[in-house]
């Protein structure tokens, strides 16, 4: 019998450097990439937020009905690349927590496997109801955003946390920050960072920037472990490919390491009252295009 297998490989290989979509496709998903790395580095959330409420509103079904999974495994494969550069600046910045992602680290990591494998029974026709989840989802951080404070109350006053002896060191904090982050990555693939940020700053009364550089890091470890997860499920699915998620992922990623290394810098240096409250609003609007859509 004759070896096909490397006839499948190129047949991979195309997948994954040429997605279906044509030209059009191919160009938008770079700009699609740096604006979730610009706004992903920036406010401290995975560029799953952007990227995937993109990708379904402009290409709902590219690869079938269950497109949504391709999106979310190209999303997480983009939010490790994102993440690891802004977590870099952060950490040059010296404005990290050590102590509490110690604690928050290991939940997040089993918590977004987990996460994973709840968002895979949504396989076939029943990804339309992952979809209106993450419409939902999107409306809900707004909404907690705008009662909870918005993100935007002052915090000059408020001193970076102590690495130790402090009470975000405790255990259950890292537990409250990084499971929650964990559940939301995995499950939805946006890295938990619209969980972590604002429980941080409003919870544990954490210096705004601080939550975002702890964020940024834990996504870092959110990401490793949901993608392989991911990957399996996608694979598990006969009608996608895992191959197709990766080649999403080579045409998104470049924009997102610039964007993402932008945005971390800019956290340091602007005001980002002003982008807070217009992301929100184009999140407001793309969570009720998905929720009745």
């Amino acid at each position: 019998m004759p070896d096909h297998t490397a006839d499948l490989g190129l047949l991979l290989a195309a997948e994954a450097l040429f997605p279906p979509g044509g030209i059009g496709v191919w160009l938008m998903l770079p700009l699609v990439g740096f604006a979730a790395g610009a706004l992903g580095g920036a406010l401290g959330i995975g560029g799953g937020l952007i990227i995937i409420p993109v990708l379904l509103l402009t290409q709902p079904d590219l690869f079938g009905v269950g497109s949504l999974h391709v999106y979310k495994l190209a999303a997480l494969i983009t939010t490790v690349v994102v993440s690891v550069p802004a977590a870099i600046r952060h950490r040059r910045a010296r404005v990290l927590t050590p102590a509490l992602l110690r604690k928050a680290v290991p939940a997040a990591f089993v918590c977004a496997i987990a996460g994973v494998l709840l968002g895979g029974l949504f396989g076939g026709p029943q990804t339309r109801h992952l979809q209106r989840i993450f419409g939902v989802f999107i409306l809900l951080v707004v909404a907690s955003n705008v009662l909870l404070g918005r993100l935007t109350v002052p915090n000059t006053a408020r001193q970076h946390v102590p690495e130790s002896g402090s009470r975000p060191a405790r255990w259950w904090h890292g537990v409250l920050v990084g499971g929650p982050a964990g559940i939301i990555g995995g499950l939805l693939g946006v890295g938990g960072g619209v969980w972590a940020v604002p429980l941080q700053y409003l919870g544990l009364r954490m210096p705004l920037r601080t939550a975002i550089a702890n964020s940024a890091m834990l996504i870092v470890f959110v990401g490793l472990a949901s993608v392989p997860a991911q990957a399996w499920t996608v694979w598990r699915m006969p009608e996608l490919s895992a191959a197709a998620g990766v080649g999403l992922a080579v045409w998104i990623a470049p924009g997102a390491v610039l964007g993402g290394w932008i945005g971390a810098a800019l956290t340091h240096r602007l005001p980002l009252e002003w982008l807070r409250a217009g992301f929100h609003v184009l999140l407001a609007a793309s969570g009720l295009r998905l929720l009745i859509g």
